[in-house]
């Protein structure tokens, strides 16, 4: 029952913890990404937009097999948004409530982030985000849409942001990094080619009869 985001993140788990264990520096504890989620559409105002919260995934970076990597982290993000339903439905705006208060929790997550983050230590890694794009064709004079790359924001402590786009009969994965904190973007990309290609691997190996 693993869905293409737990592949996602299983993928750059992999990716991180190959990249660090080269360079002598894979933490103990499994690090963690932020991942936006979707949590319903605020209807109400002058116009309707969707709320966005964060949910913190760990990456499973402390295990080595590609399998038993996206089974823990497929394990990690329902229990985040098993977490994150509870905290929505605390929380969740009344009919009778103002549109700023049925925009609070939206405010929060996404307002708070930035402030929260200059005055205390991340509680997660890296970002992690979706992007789901039409899987009808789009032209532009002529000339088919074969792909479209999508680039995150980096924030303070924040070096890595990834950003999965899927559309058609693809899924790429594109980062940004921090020059100080990632020196070498070349090198992280050959290791994000490498965890899939291991995750590849397995995956047929566990098929075979």
């Amino acid at each position: 029952g693993v869905t293409s985001d737990d592949v996602i993140a299983s993928i750059v788990g992999g990716a991180l913890r190959r990249y660090l264990m080269e360079k002598a520096e894979l933490p103990a504890e499994s690090l963690s990404a932020a991942v936006p989620v979707s949590v319903g559409r605020n209807t109400h105002g002058a116009a309707a937009r969707a709320r966005i919260s964060l949910i913190k995934l760990s990456l499973g970076t402390t295990i080595d097999n590609p399998i038993e990597r996206l089974s823990h982290i497929h394990s990690a993000a329902r229990q985040a948004q098993a977490g994150l339903r509870a905290v929505e439905a605390r929380h969740s705006p009344q009919p009778g409530d103002s549109d700023a208060a049925r925009n609070s929790v939206f405010c929060l997550h996404q307002g708070a982030l930035r402030e929260v983050l200059e005055r205390t230590p991340a509680p997660f890694n890296v970002l992690l985000s979706r992007l789901h794009c039409p899987t009808a064709p789009r032209y532009f004079s002529g000339a088919i849409l074969q792909s479209v790359v999508a680039l995150g924001t980096l924030m303070d402590q924040i070096g890595l942001c990834h950003t999965a786009t899927s559309g058609r009969d693809r899924t790429s994965i594109s980062f940004v990094a921090c020059r100080d904190m990632l020196p070498d973007p070349e090198h992280y990309s050959a290791c994000l080619e490498q965890s899939l290609r291991q995750l590849q691997l397995e995956t047929l190996r566990g098929r075979a009869p």
